[in-house]
């Protein structure tokens, strides 16, 4: 499907804030708006993007092009976008064809799933899907939005003045053939003034208009530095993982997303960072290896930041869309390097403090354990998914909990094991002389996890065949 984004409104509360570019190249996490609302619709699989610039709009495109030339993008200008949005629509028709197309506000945040979810219905050639949002608890600015009133699953009006009302707008939608004719028509009467809402009212009157509720989801119209603020925390929020473990997501992503705020301002890339912590593990291996409690203490401390600072890498790609292949089996092959040199270094520690040979053998043992898992992980991900594309790396995924009640606890126990929670354990456990105890518990831990991935693996593969 092909999108429209509207990139011709004239910039309004961002001068008065003290922000003198044209508002849609006014960064948020490292993107100016207009470069984030077509990555997104990127990621979430349109496939042709036509930004209809007007106000500054060659100052616009020249700073843009370059920074999206990866894309398909046709840029268009509206030398009569002071009549309207629906103008700057009807800019891009020729272009269009009759069939379904995307309309997004190229000022609005919208995540990609968002997109993605709405782009999935099948629609007949007369309908419009229109995104709306029904939290009415969360409208910061609901005096400004385009309010709409349904009826079952369709918009009867809208209004900014309507009351009652059931949602806002969000400023995305999937148009119909349909809707073209509609902005057509009202241009057509107004002598050329129409707006995008416009050729909405006409649909809805004609029972065209069908309403797609984003449910939890989040967004934002930014047009002021008061609403950029909160579409940075919108978008940061949206970057945290409901598979952190319960220290991971109360401490260590809070360190790791104020690191990546400070990055995503910078030239510095996922790749990069991952390397960085793979620097910082092979400094607190180093550490664990010294003889003495002090030193392994410090490699204690210096193991937990390669841990936290290791969420920065991903954190870093999904906030600017650099994810890639070859950044996914960097960085699950990074990590886990650092697991294997800083059990060997644990293991060397003990062996120098001790002089028992057990020591050097479990830090073996416990090395070799994770090099099986990461090993069987990479041959998953490689069986199951070929082509271009960010790297998938977790095959401990929900779906498989799904396929019984065996494996839906062996799927959580094998995610208990994944979590990063234990390294920060381990702090305590240097504190407090336990080392050889962690090391034991590594050597055997991370045998079963690979075990486990197998056993899941292997039932979910029985249960597809009784299927088939």
């Amino acid at each position: 499907m092909k999108a429209v984004i509207l990139a011709a409104e004239e910039e309004n509360r961002f001068f008065a804030g003290g922000i003198n570019n044209p508002k849609l190249l006014v960064m948020l996490g490292g993107l100016s708006l207009l470069e984030r609302a077509v990555r997104s619709g990127a990621r979430a699989g349109l496939s042709e993007f036509l930004i209809v610039v007007g106000a500054r709009g060659e100052h616009i495109r020249r700073t843009s092009e370059s920074r999206l030339s990866d894309l398909p993008i046709t840029w268009l200008t509206d030398d009569n976008w002071r009549s309207g949005n629906g103008a700057s629509i009807l800019a891009a028709a020729p272009f269009l064809g009759r069939e379904h197309f995307l309309v997004m506000m190229a000022d609005h945040l919208i995540l990609p799933q968002i997109l993605r979810h709405l782009l999935e219905p099948c629609l007949d050639l007369s309908t419009t899907l229109m995104a709306i949002d029904r939290k009415r608890d969360q409208f910061s600015d609901a005096e400004n939005a385009m309010k709409v009133r349904l009826a079952g699953g369709w918009i009867t009006e809208l209004g900014k003045s309507l009351d009652p009302y059931d949602g806002v707008d969000i400023g995305t939608a999937v148009c119909s053939p349909n809707f073209l004719d509609a902005l057509r028509q009202e241009a057509e009467r107004q002598n050329g003034d129409c707006s995008y809402y416009d050729g909405m009212q006409k649909l809805a009157a004609a029972g065209q208009l069908a309403a797609y509720d984003i449910g939890k989801a989040l967004w934002k119209g930014v047009d002021s530095p008061v609403a950029l603020k909160a579409a940075e925390t919108i978008l940061f929020d949206s970057l945290r993982k409901p598979t952190d473990g319960f220290i991971s997501r109360h401490l260590e992503r809070h360190l790791s997303l104020a690191v990546t705020r400070v990055l995503m301002r910078t030239s510095v890339t996922p790749n990069v960072v991952t390397l960085a912590v793979i620097c910082i593990g092979m400094v607190a291996a180093f550490l664990f290896a010294q003889l003495g409690y002090g030193p392994k203490v410090l490699g204690a401390l210096v193991f937990w930041c390669a841990s936290f600072l290791d969420g920065c890498d991903g954190e870093l790609a999904r906030l600017k869309f650099l994810e890639s292949r070859l950044g996914g089996w960097l960085d699950l092959w990074a990590d886990n390097l650092v697991h294997i040199m800083v059990f060997m270094g644990i293991g060397i520690g003990l062996w120098r403090d001790s002089r028992d040979a057990q020591w050097i053998l479990l830090g073996i043992i416990a090395a070799l354990g994770v090099f099986f898992s990461v090993a069987w992980v990479s041959w998953a991900v490689l069986r199951k998914k070929r082509g271009q594309g960010p790297l998938f790396t977790s095959v401990v995924a929900g779906e498989l909990a799904s396929r019984g009640s065996w494996t839906a606890r062996w799927t959580q126990f094998a995610d208990a094991l994944s979590r990063r929670d234990f390294i920060f354990g381990i702090i305590f456990l240097a504190l407090l002389g336990l080392l050889p105890a962690f090391l034991w518990a590594a050597a055997i831990g991370s045998h079963t996890y690979w075990i486990v991935l197998v056993l899941i693996d292997w039932k979910r593969r029985q249960a597809s065949t009784g299927e088939a």
